[in-house]
């Protein structure tokens, strides 16, 4: 609806604004969780040496890596979903904006799939089972994209599941690359 009454642009300045806030929030209520004696004031080039050791550390640089793979998938369907629904398929861009709104609320409710699983299951074993499903549903998606097999319908489908997907990857790859580091 923002999109039909205020235009394209209005949606980003939302998201900008809803973003700031929450970041202001976030700075005046979150207190500091790592104790004072274990804070450390570096340089840069201290920052470069760390840096340079915790790529070069394998229990870091493989969940860091999945973490960033996720992110370029989700920066990819950021980037071309809406022409490919919109443009491609005949979608109209409120349509399109219901439809992107179930796909992002799709990360949400995998992310609290997760936080329930993880009482059960191991952290590693999630992010394995939700990267084999990010491969099937990305396997999914360039086949509907580039064969039209399945319509707007079977697109929709791949990009609800590989982009559920980052809801349980990127939060348990976050943890794993931190937890490896000694932060955590």
């Amino acid at each position: 609806e923002v999109l039909t009454v205020f235009g394209w642009r209005a949606v980003f300045l939302g998201m900008g604004a809803l973003g700031l806030a929450i970041c202001g929030v976030a700075a005046m209520l979150l207190p500091e969780t790592l104790p004072r004696e274990k804070r450390v004031r570096a340089g840069f080039i201290s920052a470069v040496g760390t840096y340079r050791q915790l790529l070069g550390s394998v229990r870091f640089f493989v969940p860091a890596a999945i973490g960033g793979c996720a992110a370029g998938f989700q920066f990819a369907y950021n980037t071309g979903g809406p022409s490919a629904v919109i443009e491609h398929y005949g979608v109209s861009p409120a349509s399109a904006g219901v439809l992107f709104s179930v796909i992002a609320l799709s990360t949400a409710v995998e992310s609290q799939a997760n936080a329930f699983l993880l009482r059960w299951f191991a952290p590693e074993r999630l992010t394995r089972v939700a990267v084999h499903v990010s491969v099937l549903a990305g396997v999914g998606t360039l086949v509907s994209t580039f064969t039209g097999y399945g319509g707007v319908a079977g697109l929709i489908v791949s990009l609800v599941v590989l982009i559920a997907t980052l809801g349980m990857i990127m939060g348990n790859t976050m943890a794993a690359a931190i937890s490896s580091a000694g932060i955590y």
